[in-house]
């Protein structure tokens, strides 16, 4: 296909919305029913942040991470859907 002047394969787009209903699904699962103490979904979810909050606190800096934490777990969670997505599909 070729949207506004870029050549874009089929695969990519199928792929990228693929990736943003399974973090949609994913996060609608792991905030549905919050509790206290984490179970199943919500642990999974956690465990996700927890593990891009050390890696923002660790490259930014104790006091320049915490605004960053969106942006980057938003980039991290797509990018590494994508590559599991793209080596788990067979196309």
């Amino acid at each position: 296909w070729n949207i506004a002047g870029f050549l874009v394969h089929g695969q990519v787009l199928v792929v990228i919305w693929f990736v943003i209903v399974l973090l949609l699904i994913f996060s609608f699962l792991g905030t549905r029913e919050a509790d206290r103490i984490p179970h199943s979904w919500q642990n999974f979810m956690e465990s996700a942040l927890d593990f891009v909050v050390d890696i923002a606190r660790n490259q930014l800096g104790e006091s320049f991470y915490r605004e960053w934490i969106p942006f980057i777990g938003t980039l991290f969670l797509f990018i590494f859907g994508c590559n599991w997505a793209g080596a788990v599909i067979p196309w």
